[in-house]
């Protein structure tokens, strides 16, 4: 049975509050999340916890195992080092075949979803940032024309800490990744290999930036 508008805004922000938990450290990385402690904790039914955990799954911030419940993502610095190396090399591999399939409406689709993530930075939920920034990213690699290749990073995105919303420590860092989305859309309308090359990698990198641990204004 489909949910109702008003279930389906329920969700979002009690994930919403789950994640703003994480991302200041009220709940621990790598600590299990169990359901019922949930419960007490945010006033929420089981049903609806799921879903929102599950929407934590989706965005990063939690990871899913399955037979043993969930778990706060624990960062591993060696592992992350090491993906998002693997990382700048695949996705810069994209810039080419990007460029060369992207078509004015293409060019439009990713300005509108850039355009839509900058104007929920002083208005939107971390959530709903997070989703803006992940609708970017889809339409982005759908580009390049490789669905393996396209599979393969968004498989090296869940393995690491590197979700979004874990990095966005400041309205500086949000407007900073707003201004490399931008600056994607400018390379591949001016057909510019090398500059999309250097933003992907700017951005990928991003998680290394020394930000404070809660989110404050710069």
């Amino acid at each position: 049975m489909p949910y109702s508008a008003s279930e389906t805004s329920a969700i979002a922000a009690l994930a919403d509050r789950i994640a703003r938990d994480l991302q200041s450290g009220a709940i621990a990385p790598g600590l299990w999340l169990k359901q019922i402690d949930l419960e007490t904790r945010y006033q929420a039914s089981r049903p609806a916890i799921r879903r929102a955990l599950d929407q934590l799954v989706q965005n990063r911030l939690v990871r899913h195992i399955p037979n043993r419940g969930y778990y706060a993502f624990e960062p591993d610095d060696q592992t992350t080092a090491e993906i998002t190396a693997i990382r700048v090399v695949l996705e810069t591999a994209t810039a080419e075949p990007i460029i060369a399939h992207a078509n004015s409406s293409d060019i439009a689709a990713l300005d509108h979803h850039a355009r839509q993530f900058e104007a929920l930075i002083h208005t939107g939920t971390l959530m709903e940032l997070s989703d803006a920034n992940l609708a970017f990213h889809r339409t982005l690699h759908a580009l390049c024309g490789n669905a393996e290749l396209v599979k393969l990073i968004q498989s090296l995105h869940q393995r690491t800490s590197a979700a979004p919303v874990g990095q966005w420590h400041t309205i500086a860092h949000i407007e900073a990744s707003a201004a490399e989305h931008h600056a994607m859309v400018a390379a591949i309308a001016h057909r510019d290999i090398a500059q999309l090359r250097e933003t992907i990698t700017r951005h990928i990198l991003q998680a290394e930036r020394k930000m404070p641990s809660k989110l404050q204004s710069p």
